[in-house]
């Protein structure tokens, strides 16, 4: 249950490589290897960090690793 609980609330993007900019409510999110970026309106990031979280957990909550 520990290791299932663990997996559950880990986060699925890394907020180091989040930059918003407040002034056009934009959100750039970089690859792992620095080499892309990509641009969101902070609203469709909302919901994409959003659905993802929902796609995790109805995904993964029954399969144990």
């Amino acid at each position: 249950m520990k290791n299932l609980s663990r997996y559950i609330i880990q986060a699925s993007f890394s907020q180091e490589r989040m930059t918003y900019l407040s002034k056009n409510s934009k959100m750039i999110y970089e690859s792992k290897d620095g080499k892309e970026e990509k641009v969101f309106d902070a609203l469709d990031w909302l919901l994409a960090m959003g659905s993802d979280i929902t796609e995790r957990v109805g995904q993964k909550v029954f399969r144990w690793r």
